[in-house]
Order: structure tokens, then C-alpha cells, then sequence
């Protein structure tokens, strides 16, 4: 054991930085170019199947559907071929790391090519079918991460589980380790001896069983040192959040922002646990290979082997693949930051099962459906902000809940009978406070330019037959700001999600509902529906997911109410009090820990 971790140490601390490196613009690129594809892909087979959103009562049927299995055939083939490419990789850099001589992460990643072609060329298909049942076990701490920690992966692993006895289950997982272990050696066959795949079942099976319970406890001891780092790494963060948001961020929003930051940490120990999963596993694997193979034959593969790859490439071309990598990459961030800046509804729905709305765009705190408002939500940790629009007598669109301006402006008026140049001059935060003294009505066009990748928005178009182009407008200056996957559009006017549909189809509408009476789940033309929580039962909500629909409820503002609204599994809260309905989601089942955040902040 201990010449194992010596020689793993050596072999990984000779060229810390090249594999660091190598970690880092692997792994961020392969995200980069990734998400958007994936993302895109299964957008267009959710349009295919009906389905607006996905739910735990329509995700079975969907990954069931012959273009998502078609589709999941693809991405774990091309997770399979990049993982083999990694590991590629990192053997050509532990090689060289193990005669002391350091490489580029450009040689490393030709290299590491070359050695997968070859392994390809030589073993065919079947490379594919022995890396499927190695990742299990270089890749134990991301599968764990991803499950603790994103909803619909959970849902579909305990879907699995409660449909087979708990001893089959075992069964299976005492098999694929098994299965696991004895893989641990065919790919080192094939990407250090070439071996066909006759040759390396061969060579493997001899190594497993001669050498298959302890090399299994080498992997143990290890993975359990790389939990312990993990933990440790997690308190750490925890600790450094917690401190951050006591020097920096009010009182008032103090739990709820660091249950938010401690859930979203877990996507950063997520990528660290897979790089530290790949290689020191690797390099526990190639040394343990190493060893066991020069014991069984008095062979050195690794010598051997070293002795064949020695050639370092010309600077020249290292620079020209340097450039060529780095052009990639960042066009790769520049996609991915227009996905992000432009929002996505599918990757909302995987990893945040309930969204937070600020009611008429953060009343609470500020004037409703005014500037202030908005940042005022963005600053309370909201997901979205529920806004009013209407039209002015010039056809501006602004924001305006009531058709009077009476309430919030003093003046006795309709905003239809008044040019937005007139309304501009009205002070409609006087009423709320003298703080917010002077504050005018913004348009959509203004709102939409203060939210753009900060905050998503539940635009209501108010109803009256004097705004008979007003949702053309709203369309319009959604498509222009590239607004449609980060808004939604509700109203009580069937007809005008129907138009709004016809328009543009990208856009999510909301039917805002205050009688339930008939059918109602089978709407055309409506991806959500938005009611009020007092209506709202466990029997309605999980009638409206089979088909394929959300359920938006609003006011809540009570614990008890907000409470039941998370049981009954709603897709978004509309509330007065963000900050509360965030702290109360993100702190399920954490009642210790939260106990713990009021001691630390004097709460």
C-alpha cells in the first residue's frame, strides 16, 4: 500500500500543473460545449411529445420516449468516448511523470488522442461496453453529488428502487462492482499493452482473480480518503459563506442567502469531486496495474511503454493546437454566456424544482411595478417578478396594475387616455413611501433591459378591449431583448395566450384561474396555470403534472400556507416575502442546520 500511494504521488505531483490544467480546460470546455447542445436537443423533443414542462409525474414517460432513449444512447456514448479520452490522457502524463520527465498539456491531450484512436481501432465497439462499467467506480462521488442534489435525478433513481426488492438492488450493485473491479484492469490492457480484446479479457481475469480483493480494498481505502477531503472541503466552503454573508449581506436575508449559496456550492463540489475522482483513481490504477502486472510476469508495462511514447511534439505545432483549442474554447464561453444571459426553462426545471416570485414586482418593499421594485426583488433572492402591463393613449407598453392611476399616482385617470410623456411626470412612489418620492412608471422595454439575466419575469397582460395590439407589443419586445426563456406570460384572457402562442410558440403562458370548474388540464394553448393557494389541493396539483403542466399559486405569505404549497410539490410561489418562501425551500429538512445559522447571526 504504501509503495502504491508513493508511487501515485509521484507520478501526480510531477506534473501537478500540466494535469490541473489539463482537469480545468477539459472539464469547463466539455460543459461549455455540452449544455447548450443537450439542452437544445431535449427542448425539442419536450416540443415533440406536448409536454411544456417536466414534472415528476411525466419524466418517466418521457425518458422512455424513443427520441429521449435515442438521445441518452448518444450523450452516454459521447460521456463514454471523453471519459476515455481523459483517461488517455492522464496515463500518457503519468507515464512520463513516472521516469521524471514533465509534459505539456498540449502533448498530453495528442497524446492521449493518439493512444484513444488506437484503443478504438484495435478493440472496436466493445472500448465502449468496458468503459460503461468502469464509470460507475471512477466517477462514485459526482454520480453521489448529482443525486443527492438534482431533483428529477433523484426522482427517477427511487422510481427504480421502489420497483424492485431491496435484495435485487443489492444484487445488482454488489454485481456491477464486482463487474467494476475486474474492469479497473481491461482498459489499462488496451491503452498500455494494445492488447486485443481477447488478449486484455484474458490478462484482466487473471490479474482479478488472483488480485481482485485487494485491489478492491486499495479502491475503498482510497475513496474513502477522497470523501474525508471532500467533507472537509465542504465545511470550508459552508464556514466561508456563512462569514461572507454576515460581513456583507443584511441580517434580515442572512439564512435564506446562505441556504441558497450552500445548495449552489454543492455544483462546484460536484466538478471538484469529478476531477478528483478521475485522477486519483487513475493514478491509484495505473500504479496498482503496474505493479501487479511486473509481479505477475516480471514484466515492466510501464517501462515498456514509455519506451515506445517517448516523442514530444515540435513547438511548433504545439502552438498551432494551442491556438486552435484556446479559438474553441472561447466559443464555447461566449455560447454558453449567451445561454445563460438568455436563460433556459429546462435547465430551471431540472435544478430548481420551485421557483420564487416576487408579487407585482416586490410590492413589499418598494412601489409596486416600478424600478425600485424590480431591484428590490432581484436583491430579496426572487427567482421571478410578477409584473402588470397595459398601453398608454401613444401605444407605449408600461407597467401599471390597475387601469386608473388613481391608487398609485393621485390622478384621477386612465393610462389609455394619457401619452406615456405624460404619464412619465406622474409620481407613483409618493403613495408608498417619501423614500421612493419622484419615482415614475417604466416601460416594459426599461424593465426588460434592468432584468436581462438577473431576473425573470411573469408578465400579465391586463385585459380590455381598448389594447387590442398590446400582445403583439409585448411579443415584440420580447423577441427583440432575446426575453423568451426568461419570462412567462400570464392573463385571465384565454384568447390572449392564444394569440400569444401563435406569435411566437417559445414563450410560456400561465391561464390565471379563479374558479376551478371543468377539465380545465387539457388547454391548448396554456403551459401553467396560476390560481390562488386557497384553491389549491394535492389532488389538483398532481392532476395537472400528468399533464405535462404547471401549477403557479398565489398570495403566500404564511408559513403554514407556504409550507403546504412545498408539500403539495407546486412549481412556483408568487409572495409578498421572497426572502421567507426561499429560506423555507432551500432549508427542508435542514431544521439542525438552520438552528445553528440563528446562533451564528444572533437571530
Amino acid at each position: 500500500m504504501r509503495e502504491l500511494i508513493g508511487l501515485s504521488k509521484k507520478i501526480i505531483g510531477k506534473n501537478i500543473k500540466a494535469i490541473l490544467l489539463f482537469e480545468l480546460f477539459y472539464r469547463t470546455g466539455t460543459i461549455l460545449a455540452l449544455i447548450p447542445l443537450f439542452t437544445w436537443i431535449f427542448t425539442l423533443i419536450q416540443k415533440a411529445m406536448g409536454y411544456s414542462y417536466l414534472t415528476t409525474k411525466n419524466i418517466i414517460p418521457y425518458l422512455l420516449h424513443p427520441l429521449t432513449l435515442c438521445l441518452l444512447f448518444f450523450a452516454l456514448c459521447v460521456g463514454l468516448l471523453l471519459t476515455l479520452l481523459e483517461i488517455c490522457c492522464l496515463f500518457v502524463c503519468f507515464q512520463y511523470a513516472s521516469y521524471g520527465v514533465k509534459i505539456s498539456v498540449v502533448d498530453m491531450c495528442l497524446l492521449g488522442f493518439s493512444k484513444m484512436m488506437r484503443t478504438i481501432k484495435i478493440n472496436k465497439g466493445w472500448t465502449f461496453l468496458w468503459m460503461f462499467l468502469l464509470f460507475p467506480i471512477v466517477n462514485l462521488h459526482l454520480i453521489l453529488c448529482i443525486y443527492f442534489n438534482v431533483p428529477i435525478f433523484q426522482f427517477v433513481i427511487e422510481q427504480i428502487y421502489f420497483s424492485n426488492s431491496i435484495q435485487f438492488i443489492v444484487l445488482c450493485v454488489v454485481l456491477l462492482l464486482t463487474i467494476g473491479v475486474f474492469c479497473v484492469f481491461v482498459i489499462p490492457t488496451f491503452i498500455l499493452e494494445k492488447n486485443t480484446l481477447k488478449q486484455g479479457i484474458k490478462t484482466a481475469f487473471h490479474l482479478s482473480k488472483k488480485y481482485g480483493i485487494k485491489t478492491a480494498y486499495y479502491l475503498i481505502i482510497w475513496n474513502i480518503g477522497i470523501i474525508l477531503f471532500l467533507g472537509i472541503l465542504y465545511l470550508l466552503i459552508i464556514f466561508g459563506e456563512a462569514f461572507y454573508v454576515k460581513l456583507f449581506v443584511d441580517s434580515n436575508k442572512a439564512i435564506a442567502q446562505v441556504l441558497l449559496l450552500k445548495n449552489k456550492s454543492i455544483y462546484f463540489l460536484s466538478y471538484v469531486a469529478g476531477m478528483l475522482d478521475m485522477i486519483v483513481n487513475m493514478s491509484l490504477i495505473f500504479s496498482l496495474y503496474g505493479a501487479l502486472r511486473l509481479r505477475q510476469e516480471k514484466k515492466d508495462i510501464l517501462r515498456a511503454f514509455f519506451q515506445n511514447n517517448r516523442e514530444i511534439l515540435p513547438k511548433k505545432v504545439k502552438r498551432i493546437v494551442f491556438l486552435c483549442f484556446s479559438f474553441i474554447f472561447i466559443l464555447e464561453g461566449c455560447v454558453t454566456f449567451l445561454m445563460v444571459r438568455n436563460g433556459s426553462h429546462l435547465i430551471t426545471d431540472v435544478f430548481q424544482p420551485i421557483g420564487v416570485t416576487a408579487h407585482r414586482g416586490g410590492a413589499t418593499y418598494a412601489p409596486e411595478n416600478t424600478i425600485p421594485a424590480l431591484e428590490m426583488a432581484i436583491d430579496n433572492l426572487s427567482d421571478y417578478a410578477e409584473i402588470d402591463v397595459q398601453e398608454s393613449l401613444d401605444g407605449v407598453v408600461l407597467l401599471l396594475h390597475d387601469l386608473s392611476l388613481k391608487r398609485t399616482t393621485g390622478v384621477k385617470e386612465y393610462a389609455y387616455n394619457l401619452s406615456y410623456a405624460e404619464i412619465r411626470t406622474l409620481d407613483a412612489g409618493s403613495y408608498f413611501s417619501k423614500q421612493f418620492s419622484g419615482t415614475y412608471i417604466p416601460t416594459l422595454a426599461e424593465v426588460l433591459e434592468l432584468c436581462k439575466g438577473r431576473l425573470k419575469l411573469n408578465i400579465e397582460i391586463k385585459g380590455s378591449d381598448r389594447f387590442e395590439g398590446l400582445v403583439e407589443k409585448v411579443v415584440n419586445l420580447i423577441e427583440e431583448y432575446s426575453f423568451e426563456e426568461q419570462c412567462v406570460i400570464t392573463s385571465m384572457n384565454y384568447d390572449y395566450l392564444v394569440k400569444v402562442k401563435e406569435l411566437n410558440s417559445n414563450i410560456k403562458t400561465g391561464y390565471i384561474m379563479k374558479v376551478i370548474l371543468g377539465d380545465f388540464s387539457q388547454m391548448k394553448y396554456v403551459d401553467f396555470f396560476s390560481m390562488k393557494h386557497t384553491a389549491v389541493t394535492e389532488e389538483l396539483v398532481s392532476k395537472v403534472h400528468e399533464s405535462g403542466k404547471e401549477i403557479h399559486v398565489w398570495t403566500v405569505n404564511s408559513k403554514a400556507a407556504i409550507r403546504k404549497m412545498i408539500a403539495y410539490g407546486v412549481d412556483n410561489i408568487i409572495t409578498d416575502n421572497p426572502v421567507l418562501v426561499q429560506q423555507m425551500i432551500a432549508g427542508k429538512q435542514q431544521n439542525t442546520f438552520i438552528e445553528l445559522l440563528k446562533l451564528f447571526f444572533g437571530i
